[in-house]
């Protein structure tokens, strides 16, 4: 999970996490009983987070689940790591590439292959 620091006004830092299963879990049995902003109390987050959490991974049924909440949030960051995974995505490169490490070169060679 990663954590992103700012620094405020007062010198203090606040750290930003990501939202944990556990946390979906929570948002899911009380959702719809109590508002954003008390579920954001509860869970320490800011309103924002929890209403854009549920916006973002509400199905057609209106009905939020936990689970394919998860499975949304890394199929996301899956997606937005695949532009940079440009061996991994192409099977010719990736294959010519260790064609040429069993041919004894060098990382460095390579690049300038």
């Amino acid at each position: 999970m990663g954590l992103t620091s700012v620094v405020l006004k007062s010198g203090l830092k606040k750290h930003y996490t990501h939202i944990s299963f556990a946390e979906r879990d929570i948002i899911r049995r009380i959702h719809l009983r109590k508002s954003c902003a008390e579920i954001a109390r509860i869970l320490g987050k800011h309103r924002s987070t929890i209403k854009r959490e549920i916006k973002r991974n509400t199905n057609a049924g209106e009905i939020y689940y936990e689970v394919h909440a998860h499975s949304r949030m890394l199929r996301r960051r899956k997606a937005a790591k695949a532009a940079y995974l440009i061996i991994d995505n192409d099977l010719q490169l990736q294959m010519e590439l260790e064609r040429l490490f069993r041919s004894s070169l060098s990382p460095e060679q390579i690049v300038g292959y």
